[in-house]
This record gives C-alpha cells, structure tokens and sequence, in this order.
C-alpha cells in the first residue's frame, strides 16, 4: 500500500508505504492459512512521517501486489520465494461499508 500526496495538477508523491502479506499479515510470527476469495482483515503499518500536506492536494492511496524494486516481487505462490519459477497474477479487493468497513487512520497536528 502506498499513500501519496496528489497535488491540484495530478502529479503525486509518495508519503509512505507499507507491505505485508496473507501469509504472515497482521504480524502474525507463523503462517496463516487463507482460502482464495475469502476475506480476511489486514492491518498495513506505514511508519511514522512528517509531511505538509499542500491546499489544494488529496491524500490517495494505492494498493497492489508489488513496490518493485523497493521490496521483492511476490510469485504468488507458496513456498520460499527465491525458489519459485511459476508466477500468478494476484488480485486484491478491498471491501467497504457494512461488516466489511475499511479505513485508514491518519494522525494530524494543527
């Protein structure tokens, strides 16, 4: 996940970014199981920053299967990743409203 910083123009910058994955999400210190189209929630941790946020700019938020080259393209397959030689698309979706609620919570100073 990457939020960024979208000026008036369309030009945006990258605040912060945070990975995670199904398999260890949630910090979790042993795998966890997950069945495909199930969902799940994840907590995505983006370190402290301090940024001004510019009048006239909106927060965006990305979320994809990969920040190539800032960490290591996922196959998508279980196993350790270094000795994978297949590779499947992943789709995320990210559910909103009702008990599938989203947010981001975003600390702020006047």
């Amino acid at each position: 996940m990457c939020l960024m910083e979208q000026l008036a123009d369309g030009a945006s910058y990258n605040i912060r970014d945070g990975i995670t994955s199904l398999r260890y999400r949630n910090n979790a210190p042993s795998p966890q199981a997950y069945t495909p189209n199930s969902i799940v929630e994840v907590e995505i941790d983006l370190w402290p920053i301090t940024w001004t946020v510019r009048k006239g700019s909106r927060l965006r938020v990305d979320v994809s299967s990969s920040n190539f080259p800032a960490y290591h393209a996922h196959p998508n397959v279980a196993g350790p990743w270094a000795l994978q030689t297949e590779v499947r698309v992943a789709r995320q979706t990210v559910y909103v409203g009702g008990d599938c609620a989203s947010w981001i919570e975003i600390p702020t100073t006047d």
